[in-house]
C-alpha cells in the first residue's frame, strides 16, 4: 500500500510538468493505476483489522475524507484557476502525509498470520490490546486461533486463483451480479457528476458542490441502514430510488426540479456504493475476498470509463439510461443471499454452500402466497370486548 502511495503521489506531481496532451494521459493513467490500487489495499487492511459493528462504521467512515477531498476540486480550482497550480495543490497532502503513513499503520495481521509471520502479528494484535485497554490473548486462544486459520487453508484449494470466481456456480452466479452491481453503480455515480453541468443554474461549482455534499448524509444513511436492516434490502430500495430519481429527473419539465432529483438519485447510488463494498467483502470467502474485490473494481472502473460516453448523449437523456441500468440492477440484486448476522465463509466450498436458494424474490414470494391465519374467537373473549 505504502508503494502504490508513493507511486501515486509521484504521477501526481509529475502532471505539473506535463507539457502536452500525450503526457498528460500517460500521467493520468498510471495516477489512476496506483490510487485505486492503494484504495483497495487501505479497504483490505480495514475489513482484516476490524470486526463486527466497527468494521462497518471504520471502513464507511473513512469515504468521510472522500467527500473532502470532491469538495475540496472546486474550491481549489475555485482559488487557483490554473490547472498546473490546482494539481499541485491537490497532490500535496498525499506527499505531506506519507510518512505518517510508514510509522502509524502496522501490516495487516490476519495476512502476517497466512503468511506465516505469526510473532510478528501477535506482536501488533499485543500492541492494539494494550492500546484499547483490553485483556492480552491467552496462549491458549492464540493457539486455537491458528488452528483454525491451518485449518482454513488446507480446507481450501483455490489458493485465491481468479479462476476460483467462476470455477463453482453459485460463486460464479453471484461474481456476474456483483460485477453487474459494481458497474452500474459506477455508471451512474461518476455519470451523475459529470452531467452536473447540464443543471447549471447559478454557478457550475455550485452544482458539484451539491453533488459532493450530498455524499456526507448518504454515509451516515449507509451505516445505520447496514447496521440495522442488513443488506440486500437497503440495497435493493437504493438502486430502486436512484432508478426512480433519475427516470423522474429526465421527465422533469424543470431545471430546479431535475436537479433537486438528480441530486436524490446521486444520494441513492453513493449509499449504494457504500454498501457494495462491504456486501462484497462478506459475500467472498477469505481467500478470495481480496481476488474478488479487484475483480469488481475493475467493473466499477469500466463503468467509470463509460460515463462520458453516456453523458454525451442528448440532453437527459444520460438520466434515462442511467434509471434504466439501475432497474435492471434491482432485478439481479435480489438473487444475492443476505450476511447480516451469518458466519462469513472461509472456503470457496462454504461460500459456494452460503445462503444457497436464498433470494428476495423467493421470499416475497412465499410472504405473498403464504396462506393469512385466521384467528378464531371465543365466545368468552367476545364477551369481553
Amino acid at each position: 500500500m505504502l508503494m502504490l502511495m508513493a507511486a501515486w503521489s509521484a504521477a501526481a506531481l509529475a502532471h505539473v510538468a506535463a507539457v502536452d496532451a500525450t503526457q498528460f494521459l500517460a500521467l493520468q493513467f498510471m495516477l489512476a493505476f496506483a490510487s485505486s490500487a492503494a484504495w483497495l489495499a487501505a479497504w483490505i487492511w480495514v475489513m482484516e483489522a476490524l470486526a463486527g459493528k466497527w468494521r462497518i462504521i471504520v471502513g464507511l467512515g473513512t469515504f468521510v475524507f472522500w467527500i473532502v477531498g470532491y469538495v475540496g476540486i472546486a474550491v481549489l480550482v475555485k482559488l487557483l484557476p490554473h490547472w498546473r497550480m490546482s494539481w499541485l495543490a491537490m497532490s500535496l497532502p498525499t506527499l505531506v502525509l506519507f510518512p505518517a503513513y510508514y510509522f502509524l499503520i502496522p501490516e495487516s495481521p490476519m495476512w502476517l498470520i497466512s503468511h506465516g509471520k505469526v510473532e510478528e502479528a501477535r506482536t501488533i494484535l499485543s500492541a492494539a490490546a494494550r492500546s484499547n485497554g483490553m485483556r492480552q490473548l491467552s496462549d491458549k486462544h492464540w493457539k486455537k486461533l491458528l488452528e483454525s486459520e491451518e485449518e482454513s487453508s488446507r480446507n481450501d484449494t483455490s489458493g485465491g486463483c481468479s479462476l476460483a470466481l467462476i470455477s463453482a456456480k453459485n460463486v460464479r452466479i453471484r461474481s456476474l451480479i456483483l460485477f453487474y452491481l459494481w458497474f452500474t453503480s459506477s455508471l451512474t455515480y461518476f455519470g451523475l457528476s459529470l452531467n452536473s453541468a447540464d443543471f447549471v443554474i447559478v454557478d457550475v461549482f455550485i452544482s458539484f458542490v451539491s453533488y459532493g455534499i450530498v455524499e456526507l448524509p448518504a454515509i451516515c444513511l449507509s451505516i445505520v441502514a447496514i447496521v440495522a436492516a442488513g443488506r440486500r434490502l437497503p440495497l435493493l430500495l437504493l438502486l430502486g430510488g436512484a432508478s426512480g430519481a433519475c427516470v423522474c429527473a429526465a421527465l422533469a419539465n424543470s431545471k430546479w426540479l431535475s436537479l433537486a432529483l438528480a441530486v436524490a438519485g446521486k444520494f441513492c447510488v453513493t449509499c449504494d456504493f457504500y454498501l457494495l463494498h462491504v456486501y462484497t467483502s462478506e459475500l467472498y470467502p477469505t481467500p478470495l475476498r481480496h481476488t474478488g474485490l479487484a475483480a469488481c473494481s475493475l467493473f466499477a472502473r469500466l463503468g467509470g470509463m463509460a460515463a462520458p460516453a453516456v453523458t454525451a448523449m442528448p440532453h437527459l437523456l444520460p438520466l434515462a439510461v442511467f434509471g434504466g441500468c439501475s432497474a435492471l440492477a434491482v432485478a439481479a440484486a435480489g438473487f444475492l443471499p443476505e450476511t447480516k448476522g451469518a458466519r462469513l465463509p472461509q472456503t470457496t466450498e462454504e461460500s459456494e454452500n452460503f445462503g444457497a436458494g436464498d433470494t428476495a424474490w423467493k421470499r416475497a414470494y412465499l410472504s405473498i402466497t403464504a396462506p393469512v391465519p385466521t384467528r378464531q374467537k371465543s365466545v368468552a373473549s367476545c364477551a369481553t370486548l
